[in-house]
């Protein structure tokens, strides 16, 4: 399987939610496609992030990883956006932009002059 599109990876992640409340959420609440990221602590790969709110307010940082072997996605859960990692600058493509591409090249570089 491949993902192709904003569509196709948020249909694969309430296929596949981690849990009953990231489900709901995903359908009942607000969802924020931040993009690709080329490393994801402490998951150490690479993957998408997907901000998912409940309509009670409660947040998830959901992950998609990218296969190693091309057989299967991961899905998990993380604390922190690792900003610093944010690949959609150096891509055309939306999957890897998110939704608000500027938004996010602003946190990268705010996320990279904290570590300078």
């Amino acid at each position: 399987m491949r993902l192709t599109n904003r569509y196709q990876l948020l249909n694969y992640l309430d296929e596949h939610a981690p849990t009953r409340s990231i489900k709901r959420a995903l359908q009942e609440g607000g969802v924020e496609f931040l993009g690709g990221f080329r490393y994801i602590p402490p998951i150490h790969r690479p993957g998408w992030i997907t901000k998912v709110t409940s309509r009670f307010g409660k947040t998830w940082n959901v992950v998609v990883t990218i296969p190693i072997d091309f057989r299967a996605f991961n899905i998990a859960i993380i604390k922190e956006i690792p900003w610093e990692y944010w690949d959609g600058d150096d891509s055309i493509n939306p999957l890897y932009q998110g939704d608000y591409p500027e938004k996010y090249k602003n946190e990268k570089m705010a996320a990279i002059k904290r570590r300078s």
